[in-house]
Protein backbone atom coordinates (compact mmCIF):
# COMPACT_ATOMS: atom_id res chain seq x y z
CA UNK A 1 0.00 0.00 0.00
CA UNK A 2 1.30 3.50 -0.91
CA UNK A 3 1.65 6.39 1.88
CA UNK A 4 -1.81 7.75 0.42
CA UNK A 5 -3.56 4.27 -0.61
CA UNK A 6 -5.83 4.82 2.44
CA UNK A 7 -7.11 8.36 1.59
CA UNK A 8 -9.98 8.70 -1.09
CA UNK A 9 -10.75 11.77 -3.20
CA UNK A 10 -14.49 10.57 -3.39
CA UNK A 11 -16.50 8.83 -1.38
CA UNK A 12 -16.99 5.05 -3.05
CA UNK A 13 -20.40 4.12 -4.54
CA UNK A 14 -22.06 3.59 -1.31
CA UNK A 15 -25.80 5.01 -2.49
CA UNK A 16 -27.99 4.63 -4.96
CA UNK A 17 -30.03 7.73 -5.67
CA UNK A 18 -32.80 8.63 -8.39
CA UNK A 19 -33.02 12.64 -9.44
CA UNK A 20 -36.54 13.94 -9.91
CA UNK A 21 -36.64 17.94 -11.21
CA UNK A 22 -38.97 19.51 -9.15
CA UNK A 23 -39.99 23.06 -9.78
CA UNK A 24 -36.68 23.37 -11.54
CA UNK A 25 -34.78 22.30 -9.05
CA UNK A 26 -32.85 18.62 -8.74
CA UNK A 27 -33.65 16.87 -5.65
CA UNK A 28 -32.06 13.14 -4.61
CA UNK A 29 -35.33 11.19 -3.34
CA UNK A 30 -34.12 8.22 -3.04
CA UNK A 31 -31.04 6.08 -0.73
CA UNK A 32 -30.85 2.32 -0.43
CA UNK A 33 -28.65 1.20 1.79
CA UNK A 34 -26.92 -1.43 1.25
CA UNK A 35 -25.41 -4.07 3.64
CA UNK A 36 -22.42 -6.53 2.96
CA UNK A 37 -24.49 -9.18 3.62
CA UNK A 38 -27.86 -7.83 2.40
CA UNK A 39 -28.96 -7.50 6.37
CA UNK A 40 -30.86 -4.77 7.43
CA UNK A 41 -29.70 -2.66 10.97
CA UNK A 42 -29.24 -5.31 14.11
CA UNK A 43 -31.08 -5.16 17.27
CA UNK A 44 -28.94 -6.86 19.63
CA UNK A 45 -27.53 -5.55 23.08
CA UNK A 46 -23.62 -5.69 21.28
CA UNK A 47 -21.58 -3.29 23.70
CA UNK A 48 -18.70 -0.44 22.90
CA UNK A 49 -15.45 -2.32 22.18
CA UNK A 50 -12.37 -2.17 24.11
CA UNK A 51 -12.38 -0.72 27.80
CA UNK A 52 -14.01 2.26 28.47
CA UNK A 53 -14.78 4.46 31.56
CA UNK A 54 -17.77 5.29 33.25
CA UNK A 55 -19.68 8.17 32.31
CA UNK A 56 -17.78 11.21 34.31
CA UNK A 57 -19.79 13.14 36.66
CA UNK A 58 -19.39 16.09 34.93
CA UNK A 59 -20.77 15.03 31.40
CA UNK A 60 -24.33 16.98 30.49
CA UNK A 61 -25.36 13.90 28.96
CA UNK A 62 -28.48 11.76 30.34
CA UNK A 63 -26.60 8.74 30.09
CA UNK A 64 -23.99 6.59 27.52
CA UNK A 65 -26.06 5.36 24.18
CA UNK A 66 -26.50 1.71 24.15
CA UNK A 67 -28.36 -1.20 22.12
CA UNK A 68 -30.77 -0.46 25.61
CA UNK A 69 -31.52 3.27 25.63
CA UNK A 70 -32.12 3.86 21.80
CA UNK A 71 -34.80 2.56 19.38
CA UNK A 72 -37.77 1.70 20.60
CA UNK A 73 -38.35 1.47 24.44
CA UNK A 74 -38.44 -2.21 25.68
CA UNK A 75 -41.84 -3.65 25.44
CA UNK A 76 -42.99 -1.20 23.11
CA UNK A 77 -45.84 -3.09 20.76
CA UNK A 78 -45.00 -2.51 16.77
CA UNK A 79 -47.38 -2.23 14.13
CA UNK A 80 -46.39 -3.49 10.63
CA UNK A 81 -46.13 -1.34 7.97
CA UNK A 82 -44.70 -1.69 4.62
CA UNK A 83 -42.68 1.69 4.40
CA UNK A 84 -42.87 2.99 1.03
CA UNK A 85 -42.87 7.52 0.47
CA UNK A 86 -44.58 9.46 3.44
CA UNK A 87 -46.23 12.76 1.64
CA UNK A 88 -48.71 14.08 4.64
CA UNK A 89 -46.77 17.17 5.88
CA UNK A 90 -47.34 17.06 10.14
CA UNK A 91 -47.34 13.09 10.26
CA UNK A 92 -46.98 11.54 13.70
CA UNK A 93 -45.36 7.62 12.97
CA UNK A 94 -45.62 6.02 16.15
CA UNK A 95 -44.81 2.48 16.75
CA UNK A 96 -44.59 1.51 13.50
CA UNK A 97 -42.20 -1.76 12.07
CA UNK A 98 -41.44 -0.71 8.33
CA UNK A 99 -40.37 -3.71 6.39
CA UNK A 100 -39.05 -1.39 3.28
CA UNK A 101 -37.63 1.97 2.88
CA UNK A 102 -39.00 4.98 4.03
CA UNK A 103 -39.00 8.04 2.11
CA UNK A 104 -40.13 11.05 3.67
CA UNK A 105 -41.25 14.38 1.10
CA UNK A 106 -43.28 16.44 3.79
CA UNK A 107 -42.62 18.89 6.39
CA UNK A 108 -43.11 18.23 10.03
CA UNK A 109 -42.89 14.26 9.89
CA UNK A 110 -42.42 12.17 13.22
CA UNK A 111 -41.37 8.89 13.12
CA UNK A 112 -40.61 7.31 16.68
CA UNK A 113 -40.62 4.84 18.82
CA UNK A 114 -39.95 2.71 15.44
CA UNK A 115 -38.01 -0.16 13.38
CA UNK A 116 -37.14 0.05 10.13
CA UNK A 117 -35.26 -2.43 8.77
CA UNK A 118 -34.49 -0.52 5.39
CA UNK A 119 -33.60 2.58 6.36
CA UNK A 120 -34.80 6.59 6.65
CA UNK A 121 -34.54 8.74 3.68
CA UNK A 122 -34.87 12.02 4.49
CA UNK A 123 -35.97 14.37 1.49
CA UNK A 124 -38.48 16.94 3.19
CA UNK A 125 -37.96 19.52 6.26
CA UNK A 126 -38.39 19.19 9.70
CA UNK A 127 -38.00 15.08 10.39
CA UNK A 128 -37.65 14.29 13.45
CA UNK A 129 -36.48 10.50 14.07
CA UNK A 130 -37.26 9.78 17.64
CA UNK A 131 -36.43 6.56 19.04
CA UNK A 132 -36.01 4.52 16.30
CA UNK A 133 -33.60 1.50 15.38
CA UNK A 134 -32.32 1.33 12.08
CA UNK A 135 -29.71 0.58 9.54
CA UNK A 136 -29.22 3.82 8.14
CA UNK A 137 -30.44 7.54 7.69
CA UNK A 138 -30.01 9.59 4.40
CA UNK A 139 -30.57 13.57 4.55
CA UNK A 140 -30.67 14.91 0.73
CA UNK A 141 -32.44 17.89 1.28
CA UNK A 142 -34.10 20.72 3.72
CA UNK A 143 -33.59 21.61 7.04
CA UNK A 144 -33.95 21.85 11.23
CA UNK A 145 -33.96 17.58 11.27
CA UNK A 146 -33.59 16.23 14.39
CA UNK A 147 -32.02 12.36 15.08
CA UNK A 148 -32.82 11.69 18.68
CA UNK A 149 -31.98 8.02 20.78
CA UNK A 150 -31.67 6.54 17.08
CA UNK A 151 -29.89 3.22 17.20
CA UNK A 152 -27.80 2.53 13.80
CA UNK A 153 -26.07 -0.56 12.76
CA UNK A 154 -24.98 -2.61 9.94
CA UNK A 155 -25.54 -1.30 6.27
CA UNK A 156 -23.73 1.61 4.35
CA UNK A 157 -22.88 4.89 5.91
CA UNK A 158 -25.16 5.20 8.67
CA UNK A 159 -26.45 8.70 8.60
CA UNK A 160 -25.50 10.73 5.28
CA UNK A 161 -26.23 14.12 4.65
CA UNK A 162 -25.50 15.57 1.65
CA UNK A 163 -26.06 18.45 -0.03
CA UNK A 164 -25.29 17.86 -3.46
CA UNK A 165 -28.94 19.13 -4.94
CA UNK A 166 -30.18 21.15 -2.69
CA UNK A 167 -28.44 22.43 0.38
CA UNK A 168 -29.39 21.00 4.17
CA UNK A 169 -29.02 22.84 7.14
CA UNK A 170 -29.32 23.05 10.79
CA UNK A 171 -29.09 18.93 11.58
CA UNK A 172 -29.13 18.04 15.38
CA UNK A 173 -27.90 14.26 16.50
CA UNK A 174 -28.01 13.28 19.75
CA UNK A 175 -28.57 10.94 22.44
CA UNK A 176 -27.77 8.39 19.33
CA UNK A 177 -25.94 4.97 19.02
CA UNK A 178 -24.16 4.15 16.08
CA UNK A 179 -22.61 0.72 15.75
CA UNK A 180 -21.57 -2.59 14.53
CA UNK A 181 -20.81 -1.56 10.53
CA UNK A 182 -21.53 -3.92 8.01
CA UNK A 183 -20.23 -2.60 4.52
CA UNK A 184 -19.57 -4.17 1.68
CA UNK A 185 -15.80 -5.13 0.80
CA UNK A 186 -15.19 -2.16 -1.39
CA UNK A 187 -16.39 0.23 0.95
CA UNK A 188 -15.37 3.25 2.67
CA UNK A 189 -17.65 3.45 5.82
CA UNK A 190 -18.54 6.18 8.04
CA UNK A 191 -20.54 6.16 10.93
CA UNK A 192 -21.14 9.88 10.23
CA UNK A 193 -20.11 11.65 6.12
CA UNK A 194 -21.29 15.01 5.68
CA UNK A 195 -21.00 16.29 2.51
CA UNK A 196 -22.16 19.78 2.77
CA UNK A 197 -24.29 21.00 5.45
CA UNK A 198 -24.87 24.79 6.78
CA UNK A 199 -25.26 23.98 10.70
CA UNK A 200 -24.55 20.75 12.39
CA UNK A 201 -24.59 19.58 16.43
CA UNK A 202 -23.47 16.19 17.30
CA UNK A 203 -24.00 15.49 20.78
CA UNK A 204 -24.30 13.11 23.42
CA UNK A 205 -23.74 10.41 21.08
CA UNK A 206 -21.85 6.91 20.93
CA UNK A 207 -20.46 6.38 17.52
CA UNK A 208 -18.05 3.36 17.77
CA UNK A 209 -16.83 1.26 14.57
CA UNK A 210 -14.82 -1.18 16.45
CA UNK A 211 -11.22 -2.76 15.57
CA UNK A 212 -10.06 -1.50 12.04
CA UNK A 213 -10.75 -2.66 8.77
CA UNK A 214 -9.72 -1.41 5.53
CA UNK A 215 -13.00 -0.78 4.83
CA UNK A 216 -13.72 1.66 7.15
CA UNK A 217 -12.48 5.41 6.80
CA UNK A 218 -13.72 7.81 9.52
CA UNK A 219 -16.25 7.74 12.37
CA UNK A 220 -16.99 11.03 11.13
CA UNK A 221 -16.11 12.44 8.09
CA UNK A 222 -16.25 16.25 7.04
CA UNK A 223 -15.89 15.91 3.42
CA UNK A 224 -15.44 19.51 1.75
CA UNK A 225 -17.61 19.08 -1.50
CA UNK A 226 -20.75 20.71 -3.11
CA UNK A 227 -21.41 23.94 -0.79
CA UNK A 228 -18.78 22.54 1.71
CA UNK A 229 -19.35 22.41 5.26
CA UNK A 230 -20.19 24.86 7.83
CA UNK A 231 -21.22 26.02 11.26
CA UNK A 232 -20.26 22.50 12.89
CA UNK A 233 -19.90 21.19 16.72
CA UNK A 234 -19.27 18.09 17.95
CA UNK A 235 -19.40 17.77 21.69
CA UNK A 236 -19.70 15.40 24.80
CA UNK A 237 -19.53 12.20 22.31
CA UNK A 238 -17.79 8.90 22.34
CA UNK A 239 -15.92 8.35 18.97
CA UNK A 240 -14.22 5.43 18.10
CA UNK A 241 -12.75 3.75 15.31
CA UNK A 242 -11.77 4.13 11.68
CA UNK A 243 -8.85 5.01 9.97
CA UNK A 244 -9.01 8.15 11.39
CA UNK A 245 -11.72 8.25 14.27
CA UNK A 246 -12.38 12.38 12.66
CA UNK A 247 -11.33 13.31 9.31
CA UNK A 248 -12.77 16.85 9.10
CA UNK A 249 -13.20 19.85 6.50
CA UNK A 250 -15.44 22.46 7.85
CA UNK A 251 -15.22 26.18 8.67
CA UNK A 252 -16.41 27.39 12.07
CA UNK A 253 -15.82 23.62 13.43
CA UNK A 254 -15.64 22.80 17.29
CA UNK A 255 -14.59 19.45 18.62
CA UNK A 256 -15.67 19.68 22.25
CA UNK A 257 -15.23 17.67 25.38
CA UNK A 258 -14.83 14.14 23.73
CA UNK A 259 -13.82 10.97 24.74
CA UNK A 260 -11.77 9.12 22.10
CA UNK A 261 -11.44 5.27 21.90
CA UNK A 262 -8.00 3.55 21.05
CA UNK A 263 -9.46 2.18 17.58
CA UNK A 264 -8.41 4.30 14.86
CA UNK A 265 -5.93 2.96 12.34
CA UNK A 266 -3.90 5.67 11.71
CA UNK A 267 -4.83 8.34 14.00
CA UNK A 268 -7.47 10.16 16.23
CA UNK A 269 -7.60 12.90 13.47
CA UNK A 270 -7.24 14.29 9.96
CA UNK A 271 -8.20 17.62 8.64
CA UNK A 272 -6.46 17.96 5.54
CA UNK A 273 -8.06 19.90 2.68
CA UNK A 274 -7.34 17.56 -0.23
CA UNK A 275 -10.92 18.76 -1.92
CA UNK A 276 -11.04 22.35 -0.83
CA UNK A 277 -7.32 24.22 -1.84
CA UNK A 278 -4.57 22.04 0.15
CA UNK A 279 -3.16 22.69 3.76
CA UNK A 280 -5.06 22.33 6.91
CA UNK A 281 -8.42 23.96 7.94
CA UNK A 282 -7.81 25.05 11.68
CA UNK A 283 -10.82 24.18 14.61
CA UNK A 284 -11.38 24.67 18.03
CA UNK A 285 -10.62 21.78 19.98
CA UNK A 286 -10.38 21.47 23.65
CA UNK A 287 -11.52 19.34 26.63
CA UNK A 288 -10.86 16.27 24.39
CA UNK A 289 -9.31 12.74 26.24
CA UNK A 290 -8.84 10.03 25.30
CA UNK A 291 -11.53 7.73 27.42
CA UNK A 292 -9.88 4.58 28.66
CA UNK A 293 -7.66 7.26 30.82
CA UNK A 294 -9.00 10.53 30.65
CA UNK A 295 -5.87 11.96 29.38
CA UNK A 296 -5.91 14.55 27.17
CA UNK A 297 -5.80 14.48 23.66
CA UNK A 298 -4.65 16.94 20.94
CA UNK A 299 -6.44 16.56 18.10
CA UNK A 300 -4.60 17.54 14.73
CA UNK A 301 -2.65 19.91 16.94
CA UNK A 302 -5.31 21.85 17.44
CA UNK A 303 -5.54 21.75 21.20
Amino acid sequence: MDTVSWRRMRPAPLLVVALIVIGGLSAILAWAFVGGDGSGGGGGASGPSGAYLATPPDNPCPARPTAVNTGPPPGTSLTPHPGGEIRQGNAILDGQEFSGLVTIYAKNVTIRNSVAAEGIVIAGSDATIDHVRTRGIGINTGDRHVIRYTEISGGADQIHIDSSAMLVSDVTVESSYLHDPNPQPDAHFDAMQVRGVSGLQVSCSDLDLGPYESTYNAAIYLEWVAVGNRDVTIDHNWINGGGFAVYVDAENLRITNNRFGRDAHWAPCNNDRRNSGGGVRPFVSKGNVWDDTGAPLNLCGQG
